[in-house]
């Protein structure tokens, strides 16, 4: 994860977990896809820092 926004940055590290956990009761709004911008883990995603 990279971002200049610790806040921002610790919401998408929480959607990172919940987008992959089933559980019911799940909010697809809520619990989607990280922002690719902050979250990522390919050695491209850190050399384009």
């Amino acid at each position: 994860m990279r971002a200049n926004d610790k806040r921002r940055t610790r919401i998408d590290a929480l959607r990172a977990v919940l987008s992959r956990i089933d559980y019911t009761g799940k909010n697809e709004r809520v619990a989607s896809a990280p922002d690719p911008k902050i979250v990522g883990s390919s050695p491209e995603f850190f050399a384009t820092a």
